[in-house]
């Protein structure tokens, strides 16, 4: 809750106009922007990890998750996620 004042409270003072957007609140994505959001660029490097130590494993999840350092169930429910599928 104090988050969320804070963050209404930043947009407030930073805002340009007499009405709020989502710039005022740093909501700007990547299709207003052509640069990858964070979330974006953080799931597309967590994929290609994911992938990558699968492949190395020759997709055995317990030897791929140790590469990764996460818990099998972890690695199954990130496959998942991210709909990884053997090629």
């Amino acid at each position: 809750m104090i988050q969320s004042s804070r963050v209404v409270e930043r947009a407030v003072i930073m805002g340009r106009g007499q009405n709020l957007d989502e710039n005022d609140f740093g909501l700007i994505t990547s299709k207003f922007t052509g640069v990858k959001t964070l979330r974006e660029s953080r799931d597309e490097a967590e994929k290609k990890s994911i992938f990558q130590a699968l492949l190395n494993s020759h997709w055995n999840m317990t030897h791929a998750s140790k590469m990764l350092g996460i818990d099998r169930k972890t690695l199954r429910y990130l496959i998942k996620k991210h709909n990884i599928v053997k090629s």
